[in-house]
């Protein structure tokens, strides 16, 4: 299963957006969504976090029109 997660991000001062497709695990999916997308989601903005010498903040985490933001921000805190 696909989801599109859109990422709106600070760096350096101005703010990107960057949009994609990606796997989710379907069984977890269906028990908690947000929870799920909100993984991947980090996953790729610790990805995204890497091509910058700059600091990377999030402002806001979508997927499939959904805002998971406050979740992925404490994923992020967490890990």
């Amino acid at each position: 299963m696909q989801i599109v997660i859109d990422l709106h991000y600070f760096v350096n001062g101005m703010k990107s957006l960057q949009s994609g497709y990606f796997k989710v695990n379907e069984r977890k999916f269906k028990i908690n969504p947000d929870e799920e997308a909100a993984r991947v989601a980090l996953a790729w903005f610790k990805n995204v976090k890497r091509e910058f010498i700059y600091e990377v903040d999030i402002y806001k985490v979508l997927y499939n029109q959904i805002d998971i933001t406050e979740i992925v921000k404490l994923k992020e805190l967490n890990s």
